[in-house]
Parts: C-alpha cells; structure tokens; sequence
C-alpha cells in the first residue's frame, strides 16, 4: 500500500503525508503479493511496469472527467 501511495503521490504531485494509526482488529498486519502462480498456472505475463500504467489509468479517468464537466 505505501508504495501504491507514494507512486501515485508523485503521479499527482502530492505532498500528502501518510498518517498511521494504531491497528484496528482484523486490520492484516502483513501481506506479500506474488503474482508466481499466475505467471505458472495462467501463463501471465505483465506488459506494463507499475507506475505505467497507473499514470495511464490516472490520465484516463481524469480526460474522462474532464469530458463529462463540459456537458
């Protein structure tokens, strides 16, 4: 998650600091994602690094944005 939030702080050129809290119950504490058994059992393959393609998402809904307050 931070490195999701650091990428598209600098996506949008954000100072935003992160504020941490204690953990709530049922908060996960610690996860790891692999993406070994899609490569494996769905032959995926990513085409696009990380930060790509959320600044092209992130352009895409903001041109959509953009498009629907002309209306």
């Amino acid at each position: 998650m931070n490195q999701l939030l650091n990428i598209l702080k600098d996506i949008f050129g954000s100072k935003i600091s992160i504020d941490y809290q204690e953990p709530r119950q049922g908060d996960i504490r610690h996860s790891l994602a692999d993406i070994g058994k899609g490569k494996q059992f769905l032959n995926y393959d990513p085409k696009v690094e990380i930060e790509v393609g959320l600044e092209k998402t992130v352009a895409y809904f903001l041109k959509r944005r953009m498009g629907e307050e002309k209306e």
